[in-house]
């Protein structure tokens, strides 16, 4: 079997966005839980149950959660995962642009604001990648005339996480 410098660019490129998601999982994966720990050795609480219950009421693993889809999609070289993997660059997307909003009304231009756009433009750049002919089609199956269908999918998960985040809907459920 023969491999193309087309096969090789493509194994890479995925390579690539696969462990940027992996890497965002782990890493907040490892803040949330040192910050759980850090609150759970200052209150000096003690046994499992307390543990637990201050796993579900702080803020704490929600980007894990979050996290999770896009961290499944990585597994899964189905168009279900192509969505999950996806969705998440658009949740950044929809969740910095808010962000941007919010801290344009409060200041003028500060360094905040020049990160806010770096990460949309990142964002921006990963949902391009996630829909290059290489990707969508020949790894995830997804037709050139499906695709429109899917990444409006794929958006409306990512706002909906992001309102999720938000709005803080996450504590009522």
């Amino acid at each position: 079997m023969l491999i193309s410098k087309q096969n090789t660019t493509h194994f890479y490129l995925l390579c690539f966005i696969k462990s940027i998601i992996l890497f965002l999982f782990l890493l907040y994966t490892y803040k949330g839980f040192k910050e759980l720990n850090f609150e759970y050795n200052l209150n000096d609480n003690s046994g499992v149950f307390s543990y637990l219950r201050m796993m579900f009421n702080r803020k704490y693993l929600r980007p894990v959660s979050i996290l999770f889809l896009p961290f499944i999609g990585i597994f899964l070289n189905k168009k279900i995962g192509w969505i999950f993997m996806t969705s998440y660059f658009y949740f950044f997307f929809f969740k910095t642009l808010f962000s941007l909003i919010f801290e344009i009304l409060d200041d003028i231009l500060t360094l905040e604001i020049i990160l806010f756009l770096l990460v949309i433009l990142f964002s921006i750049l990963f949902i391009f990648l996630m829909n290059l002919r290489i990707i969508s089609s020949l790894t995830y199956n997804i037709p050139k005339s499906q695709l429109g269908n899917t990444n409006t999918i794929a958006s409306l998960l990512g706002l909906s996480l992001t309102i999720i985040l938000t709005l803080d809907i996450a504590e009522i459920i």
